[in-house]
């Protein structure tokens, strides 16, 4: 598959490890990721329009992933987001926190392998975002 073909995603925990993780399982399934542990320096680095889709840890030090949400929405409307949590929350809360967003992509740590490809895989073909 061509690089060209590849998507690209923004991943951003705090939690080294599981970051890692996450960004192995994807590039084996011939995903680009770009990892970050720190959330402002995933904002720094943004690029509207580079991104098919980002996966924010919501619970992370100095700035949530709700909060890297809204910065990333300011810079780019369309951006998909799928979030992650080690903590119990539902779509509701996060809809709550966020109510224009769409996508309801939930995924709690920890996540097998095959359940973090098929639900980026899912979130990458959404149509109604």
């Amino acid at each position: 598959m061509s690089q060209r073909n590849k998507k690209r995603i923004m991943l951003v925990d705090d939690e080294n490890d599981v970051g890692v993780i996450f960004k192995r399982a994807l590039e084996r399934n011939h995903i680009i990721v770009d990892y970050f542990s720190d959330p402002f320096q995933a904002l720094t680095n943004f690029k509207p329009g580079y991104y098919d889709l980002a996966i924010l840890d919501i619970k992370m030090p100095d700035m949530s992933g709700t909060d890297l949400y809204t910065e990333l929405k300011k810079k780019d409307s369309q951006i998909r987001i799928c979030f992650i949590s080690a903590y119990e929350m539902t779509i509701h809360e996060i809809t709550e926190i966020l109510p224009d967003y769409i996508l309801n992509c939930l995924m709690k740590k920890p996540i097998p392998g095959e359940v973090l490809i098929a639900r980026v895989l899912e979130a990458l073909s959404a149509s109604n975002v």
